[in-house]
């Protein structure tokens, strides 16, 4: 295990659904859909999750993330997956089919997250809506989603006055995309197209590590691993999409985790939908 030093804390990002917005032809596909009444047959929602560990609780967490992948896997060399654990076909992640072999890990999970001190916070963003509403925008739904989550970040300072930011890699030219929201960012504070932000470019300069470090899900990291848990659960959980387990197994742990605000609200403090909190959102305040 290698961790990087120099920083005080570090926020993992893991994404679920594709942040880019939609063409013209297919906004008037889904438009048509939404007004007959009929089911969209695309993803309009994107979702990305963060994580928030001090450095110390990172080295843990990793330790005791691979002490119960091998009691339950018999193997650490592989990354947890919500996508292959949902599933549960293919090894090693097969050996968790049964009820009781779930619940199992479950329990372990649940205690671990419970005795780490983390944050998560989810930004997500209906692309459909985003459109409609602000058709002048030019970010894609990633770009949004990092925006609203350094914000919040920046201001949780008992984690430190330094954070790296480390994130799930994808193709090269949509990791040098965030970069460059990141640059931005740090040389015009958080706003974009001219919106007001709560935080500025020397804030963003002083506490966010001006380079982002991307990692595979093949390159073990306990860190985007919790992300990965994250992402899809509580995106779905928000937009009231079907919930089937492992998601609703995972709600009641990670739930607990969502940032709050000094006086204890959820929404707009560690959880964010954009353009707004869909009708019926099951987040309580």
């Amino acid at each position: 295990m290698t961790v990087p030093t120099g920083v005080d804390s570090f926020l993992f990002l893991d994404e679920t659904g594709t942040p880019n917005y939609f063409n013209a032809k297919k906004l008037a596909e889904i438009g048509g859909q939404l007004s007959a009444g009929v089911k969209v047959t695309t993803s309009t929602t994107f979702g990305l999750a963060g994580v928030l560990l001090r450095r110390r609780d990172y080295v843990r967490l990793w330790r005791e993330m691979n002490a119960i992948k091998l009691k339950h896997f018999g193997t650490s060399a592989f990354s947890l997956h919500e996508y292959d654990l949902r599933r549960a076909k293919m090894p090693p992640f097969n050996v968790i089919k049964s009820p009781a072999a779930w619940a199992a890990f479950y329990a372990d999970i649940d205690a671990l997250f419970a005795r780490t001190d983390l944050r998560i916070i989810v930004a997500t963003v209906d692309k459909y809506r985003m459109q409609q509403q602000y058709p002048q925008w030019q970010y894609n739904g990633y770009q949004y989603a990092l925006h609203v989550i350094i914000e919040r970040v920046i201001n949780e300072k008992q984690f430190g006055r330094t954070c790296r930011i480390i994130a799930e890699h994808r193709a090269v030219g949509l990791n040098k995309e965030l970069d460059q929201e990141l640059a931005r960012l740090r040389s015009q504070g958080g706003s974009i197209d001219g919106k007001r932000s709560t935080v500025t470019a020397g804030e963003v300069t002083s506490r966010i590590h001006p380079t982002i470090i991307f990692r595979t899900k093949a390159r073990l990291n306990a860190g985007l691993e919790v992300a990965d848990l994250a992402a899809g659960p509580l995106t779905r959980w928000l937009h009231g999409l079907p919930t089937k387990p492992p998601y609703r197994d995972l709600l009641p742990i990670l739930a607990p985790k969502l940032r709050r605000g000094p006086t204890g609200r959820v929404r707009g403090c560690g959880v964010i939908c954009l353009p707004a909190f869909p009708a019926g959102c099951p987040c309580p305040p």
